[in-house]
């Protein structure tokens, strides 16, 4: 894979920890899955920390269910609700699609409104090529006080080439902390729009 491959697909890795096309057969059974989880709070290969200035129950809404809001290119999200519980379930898959073409498909392992989420990007399913093998994100959330919140971003990944996982991981966790930041700021700028549309 280019170097400039690398960086187009960056700023939808960071947000997705997406899939690659090239492994789209590769399986990974739940013992694999639940020691990710466990390793994503241990050792994870990057963790950050935001703060934003709105309700918990707004945060985590917001970051669950709005990524078209925060994450470039991003067209439409949709979840997969046939269990019939829901999109707040665990086992519920939200899939996006990207206005350039390409979905990712992420099923949630952990679903505990507004405390906590995980989930793990079914690379089975989707077809945005970026370049990791798998990935499993965990979100935990804190209410500081009625009007801000403390989340804790996680997650364990595995780069698709030894070739290019140095230059990989470098560009991930340089982008990691930049774009969540930018999330809250949206999140903080939006709550407050919709407050003073309220008053």
């Amino acid at each position: 894979m280019k170097l400039h491959k690398l960086f187009l697909g960056l700023t939808a890795f960071v947000f997705f920890w997406g899939a690659n096309a090239v492994n789209a057969q590769a399986s990974y059974d739940s013992v694999f899955i639940d020691a990710e989880l466990e390793r994503v709070v241990s050792d994870p290969e990057n963790s950050v920390t935001i703060s934003v200035d709105a309700p918990v129950d707004y945060v985590f809404r917001f970051l669950m269910e709005r990524l078209d809001l925060y994450t470039k290119d991003a067209e439409t999200i949709t979840f997969d609700t046939s269990a019939g519980e829901g999109i707040k379930a665990v086992g519920t898959e939200r899939t996006t699609t990207m206005k350039e073409g390409g979905t990712l498909v992420q099923r949630f392992l952990i679903m505990e409104p507004t405390s906590t989420y995980a989930y793990f990007t079914d690379i089975s399913k989707s077809t945005l090529s970026v370049p990791l093998k798998y990935s499993l994100a965990k979100y935990e959330f804190t209410e500081v006080d009625a009007n801000k919140t403390s989340v804790k971003i996680s997650v364990v990944y595995q780069p698709s080439s030894r070739l290019t996982g140095f230059i990989v991981r470098r560009l991930f966790n340089s982008a990691f902390e930049r774009d969540f930041n930018n999330a809250a700021k949206i999140m903080r700028q939006r709550y407050q729009e919709e407050l003073n549309g309220r008053l």
